[in-house]
């Protein structure tokens, strides 16, 4: 069988996905590549990939994109990975500087605060000028675990009266729905079934070995064993069931009304 090209982002919660493909935990035909997930959208929107971790607003907006069943990255509240850092309470926010490796985090925070914080803030581009002069800046990823657990926040942002407002929790309160941050899609040539078969496996081994690999991986990602396990079996959802779809669906409602979505499609797992 010829290799089937998988990307994925390097983060901390793909490495239950990616590891045991990694480590050869199970025989499989893929050639697994890591990027960012703005970078892994671009590569199998021009063909490069034949399957994406994706962030979910690209599946939304590629409707050529098959959505694989059964996994994504999620949150039912907390998230711990998506945050907004500001210097001001929401209702005084003006300017945010984006984050931009993910598309999907950026469409929800201008959903908080158009649809339910009704604070109208102008979005600065991600540079390094715009988050030192901003009111307030989107964190993802591994970065915004050192503000999230306690003990990791750097000294420097001690000295600093600040608010972290974690865009999973913002969400629930709103919708009372999960938030899917990232779905597996592929191209429509690509034998589906055989993909979701083996993602599913390397899913199951990535699940039971969770404490293996927290213990691996914390001091990587600067966090102790027990934060890491906390957020990796407790924060992150990684299975797509009738919640999460429910919660998809919402989610593509509402970045279409803000004017983020040219359209919208049929989801279907």
């Amino acid at each position: 069988m010829k290799k089937i090209k998988v990307g994925c982002h390097n983060f901390l919660n793909s490495k239950p996905f990616i590891l045991p493909l990694i480590r050869g935990d199970l025989k499989h035909h893929f050639e697994i590549i890591l990027d960012t997930p703005v970078k892994i959208s671009e590569l199998l929107r021009k063909g490069k990939l034949d399957v994406g971790f994706i962030p979910s607003i690209e599946y939304l907006k590629n409707k050529n994109l098959k959505l694989i069943p059964d996994i994504c990255i999620a949150s039912d509240g907390e998230v711990k990975s998506v945050i907004l850092l500001s210097k001001k309470e929401i209702k005084k926010i003006k300017t945010v500087a984006l984050d931009k490796r993910s598309k999907t985090s950026v469409a929800l925070l201008k959903i908080l605060f158009k649809k339910f914080y009704k604070v109208n803030v102008k979005y600065l581009e991600d540079t390094k000028a715009n988050q030192q002069k901003a009111d307030s800046k989107l964190i993802i990823g591994d970065e915004a675990l050192f503000f999230t657990y306690p003990a990791r926040v750097p000294a420097a942002s001690q000295e600093l009266p600040c608010y972290i407002f974690d865009l999973g929790k913002e969400w629930k309160k709103f919708t009372k729905l999960p938030f899917v941050f990232a779905v597996i899609a592929a191209k429509p040539t690509v034998n589906l079934d055989y993909v979701r078969e083996t993602l599913l496996k390397a899913k199951s081994i990535g699940i039971r070995d969770i404490a293996d690999i927290a213990m691996k991986t914390a001091d990587q990602a600067g966090l102790s064993y027990n934060q890491c396990y906390n957020y990796l079996s407790d924060k992150i959802k990684y299975g797509l069931g009738r919640k999460e779809l429910k919660g998809l669906s919402r989610f593509q409602d509402l970045v279409f009304e803000i004017g983020e979505l040219k359209g919208k499609r049929e989801i279907r797992a």
